[in-house]
């Protein structure tokens, strides 16, 4: 049931991209117009990683004049037929909010957690009970 939903249903198509050798002023300048992620690229246009308020925040303050090759976030690619179950799994393990979308080799969007819990939870799965999912024989271990 999960697995039906793809990226090509979740993503945010509204997205801009910056060079890595932006400074970062310009990506606060995209966040104050209303953009919540930002996807970088390299000098030959290809896919280097994103920037969002979060990965800004954990990297500390920094001036304008920052780069933004040195806060950006390497989450990894998926293609518009990576299931949505493969992208929370992605997110989890790259501890990232945000995967950027591919068709060709061609950013064509990103993947928001947001977006896609709300997608999640208005499916049958939003309705089930966490109970059914949790494992009932729990071990416990001492050091």
């Amino acid at each position: 049931m999960i697995n039906k939903i793809k990226a090509t249903n979740l993503m945010n198509k509204k997205v801009k991209t910056v060079q890595g050798d932006s400074e970062l002023s310009k990506v606060l300048y995209l966040f104050n117009k209303g953009h919540k992620i930002v996807v970088v690229l390299d000098k030959n246009s290809q896919y280097s990683g994103v920037v969002t308020s979060r990965s800004i925040l954990r990297n500390g303050l920094y001036k304008g004049s920052t780069k933004i090759n040195k806060i950006k976030i390497n989450a990894p690619m998926i293609t518009k037929h990576t299931s949505a179950s493969e992208c929370i799994r992605l997110m989890i393990e790259n501890d990232v909010f945000n995967l950027p979308v591919f068709e060709d080799n061609k950013f064509i969007g990103v993947i928001e957690d947001s977006l896609l819990l709300d997608k999640i939870r208005r499916t049958s799965f939003g309705k089930e009970k966490v109970k059914d999912y949790m494992t009932k024989d729990i071990v416990f271990t001492e050091p």
